[in-house]
């Protein structure tokens, strides 16, 4: 039996899981049109690894490390449980020749019941890290978003995409503004840990 961990994801996993497309398609209503849009020209568009600015901003990283103190403090707490059950396991089974009938059906009693509490522990702990991760993706969204469209409007830019959402398939790294977005997000956020603290 062993305590339930939300997997890490991957980069590309981390782009889809960090903004998707409702946020994009909410992003582009709020862009505004560039000049040569206006005037019938070819749009502009800018792409975003969402999944790099959370990985590599400061707040995405502070979110990150929350997350990693839960996990890491469940996992804790699931080993401590697991271990006192298997204790008490293994002295039923050394002690149970000498036990009487009625002190091992005690102790088989007590073992059902830590077993159990152990079970729904590790459902517990995987329900308060889903949500501890649920809450820093809205947190990071919400923080995220503005900046990105700082970004468009200090480069006049009509559409900005996810870089692995939309149906996306190639850009040009001349389009990429994640390093831009991660810079200006860097000077306007401030640590997130305190914005974003798991809950047990």
């Amino acid at each position: 039996m062993s305590l339930i961990i939300v997997p890490s994801r991957t980069r590309r996993s981390l782009a889809r899981w960090a903004l998707g497309p409702a946020l994009v398609a909410a992003l582009l209503a709020t862009l505004p049109v560039a000049a040569g849009a206006q005037e019938g020209g070819l749009p502009s568009i800018g792409v975003v690894d969402a999944g790099l600015v959370f990985q590599q901003s400061q707040y995405g990283k502070d979110l990150l490390g929350s997350l990693k103190q839960l996990r890491e403090q469940k996992q804790a707490e699931g080993q401590a449980k697991k271990q006192d059950a298997e204790a008490l396991r293994d002295r039923i089974a050394q002690s149970r020749l000498a036990l009487s009938p009625e002190k091992l059906e005690e102790l088989e009693k007590e073992l059902e019941d830590k077993v159990i509490a152990l079970q729904r522990f590790e459902a517990d702990a995987k329900r308060a890290i889903d949500e501890a991760s649920a809450d820093a993706m809205t947190s990071f969204n919400e923080q995220i978003m503005p900046v990105i469209d700082a970004v468009g409007r200090e480069r006049g830019l009509t559409l900005i995409f996810n870089k692995f959402e939309a149906g996306l398939l190639f850009a040009d790294e001349k389009l990429d503004i994640t390093d831009s977005v991660i810079e200006l997000f860097d000077q306007r956020s401030g640590p997130a840990a305190a914005a974003s603290e798991p809950s047990e």
